[in-house]
């Protein structure tokens, strides 16, 4: 009974406590120049929530094609980054994802993937991120979920929350993270920290 309540408590292979998962969206070029760098310093490997589209993804394609050939991920970041348009001000703004539909969602996130898949043949399967950490397309009663969406496509999708994730009971296609490009190290390190401490998994943005 108390290797039952370990494998519960502790769901990690080879003695681990934790995880921590480093990703970073929209493909900026500071990732590219700082980032990148810093992680393979360390002997680490991120994640990159690409946009592919627009000029700054046509510059940078080459030296994302590099480092993904070093093992970071390249991840799915959707091709319009539709987000709500509570973050503008005006009522029909448009895009947004009040006024969009499921299946416009999932052609845009399936245009990204196509382009995602063609620059990068050797990763077959990649994560979602949700632009904007959020899941949903309309509003009011007819607002709808389209993690379904995700789950159809994807391996593993990143969203937003306050804990780590428990390898047992989290949604693959929801993950939580925690925003973390203002926070100072020490509270960087006390995330990680308690992931070790909790037998959590956590990621950061």
């Amino acid at each position: 009974m108390a290797d039952d309540c370990r494998a519960i408590e502790m769901p990690w292979p080879d003695d681990r406590l934790g995880a921590v998962s480093l990703t970073f969206d929209d493909g900026l070029d500071s990732q590219l120049a700082q980032t990148v760098p810093l992680l393979e310093k360390h002997g680490l490997r991120g994640t990159f929530y690409l946009v592919p589209s627009g000029e700054r993804w046509e510059r940078n394609l080459p030296r994302w094609q590099e480092v993904a050939l070093r093992g970071h991920e390249m991840g799915n970041h959707s091709l319009g980054h539709t987000c709500s348009r509570g973050f503008g001000d005006a009522i029909d703004k448009a895009p947004s994802l009040e006024t969009m539909s499921l299946a416009a969602i999932e052609q845009d996130i399936l245009a990204a993937e196509g382009l995602l898949c063609e620059a990068f043949p050797e990763q077959p399967q990649r994560s979602f991120c949700y632009p904007c950490y959020m899941e949903h397309v309309g509003e009011g009663a007819n607002r709808q979920s389209y993690v379904p969406v995700v789950a159809r496509h994807f391996i593993a999708a990143r969203g937003q929350g306050e804990v780590a994730n428990h390898p047992l009971t989290c949604d693959l296609h929801y993950l939580w993270s925690w925003p973390a490009q203002r926070l100072n190290a020490w509270a960087l390190i006390g995330m990680a920290e308690s992931c070790a401490t909790r037998g959590r998994w956590g990621a950061r943005c």
